[in-house]
């Protein structure tokens, strides 16, 4: 069966977007059918993957009607004129492996509706049905399209949609930033996520069409993401960033990862241990800034990378520069790939 894996955070900035769109591309090399999310109303990763630069060329994409978004996906749904699913087409990315659920700024607009079926969801069975209309959609697109694995790009934000979302997943990623904020979010994270599985308990415990998985999806980890390099010309600078790094590996593994614990919404530590040797539980991976490589990789539709000279439009001591980055990038994100696809059970 397919795995779905949202990467979330209520704190904005962490790269969530970037990574979904680089993992997924890895998970892609590495043999896995892989489709990419785009939940956020914002539609950043739909920009990014298919190259979108303002509202006439979203209007394109969409009147097109070659491939879906999500929102046309499950509205019906949620509207109350049908309780069926049907599949998403996604779109096609430059990678053979790997396709996109566009995301459309209309999505907010739900929010209302969900907000209510969370409400009335103990006594009402339509209620259920709609509630499970996003995790029922994706699971009838995995079916349709074969799809090994589902990465979703989730705003940052505490409301009903998201609240839906990270409960139809089977497992979900933080991304962190390293700053205090970022430190607040995952404390906060420990008490909001285990009272979401409360309120979702409801809509497991039914036989309705749409309802959720019986099982509420566990934390696979943090990434540590945008932190500066030891080798940097502002040392001070680059201890500040450290401190806030170690705080929140520490809080997401004695304070975040201990609160889920108790409402089997982790992995298990010695499971994460045996995958990932080089870091502390529960921390997957630590991801440097990627600095000027992101306007290129976006502008390219690419990951930083797979980006070629030409299209740094580099050379000499710079361009070596850029593609050492790249490498170790490129190193990261695989390992990555990797440590997942393990820790998720994926099978091709």
């Amino acid at each position: 069966m397919s795995k779905i894996i949202s990467l979330f955070n209520h704190k904005g900035g962490v790269s969530k977007t970037t990574t979904t769109f680089n993992l997924g591309w890895s998970l892609a090399n590495c043999g896995f059918k892989t489709l990419i999310v785009d939940a956020d109303p914002q539609c950043n990763l739909t920009a990014y993957v298919l190259g979108l630069q303002d509202n006439n060329e979203f209007d394109t994409f969409y009147n097109s009607k070659h491939n879906d978004d999500i929102y046309a996906a499950i509205e019906p749904i949620i509207s109350g004129s049908t309780v069926d699913t049907r599949s998403i087409k996604p779109a096609k990315t430059l990678h053979d492996n790997l396709f996109l659920a566009a995301g459309n700024i209309a999505m907010a607009e739900l929010d209302v509706s969900l907000s209510i079926g969370l409400a009335g969801g103990r006594f009402v069975q339509f209620a259920q049905q709609f509630v499970g209309a996003f995790y029922a959609t994706i699971n009838e697109t995995c079916r349709v399209h074969e799809f090994d694995v589902v990465l979703i790009d989730m705003s940052p934000s505490a409301s009903a949609l998201n609240r839906c979302i990270l409960m139809s997943s089977d497992y979900f990623i933080v991304p962190t930033s390293p700053d205090f904020f970022c430190y607040q979010a995952v404390q906060s994270l420990s008490k909001m996520l285990p009272q979401w599985n409360d309120d979702f308990k409801p809509f497991r415990l039914t036989t309705v069409k749409n309802s959720l998985s019986k099982t509420p999806p566990k934390m696979l980890g943090i990434i540590s993401q945008r932190y500066r390099p030891h080798k940097t010309t502002n040392k001070d600078k680059a201890k500040s960033f450290q401190v806030w790094v170690d705080r929140i590996q520490h809080a997401s593994k004695n304070i975040l990862a201990n609160e889920l614990a108790k409402c089997d919404m982790v992995i298990n530590e010695e499971d994460f241990r045996k995958y990932q040797k080089d870091e502390s539980p529960f921390n997957l991976i630590s991801i440097p800034d990627f600095n000027s490589l992101i306007a290129k990789a976006q502008e390219n539709r690419k990951p930083v990378f797979t980006l070629t000279q030409e299209e740094l439009n580099q050379s000499g001591v710079v361009y070596e520069k850029s593609k050492e980055n790249q490498e170790k990038f490129e190193k990261l994100f695989s390992n990555l790939a990797e440590i997942v696809s393990k820790l998720c059970k994926l099978s091709k």
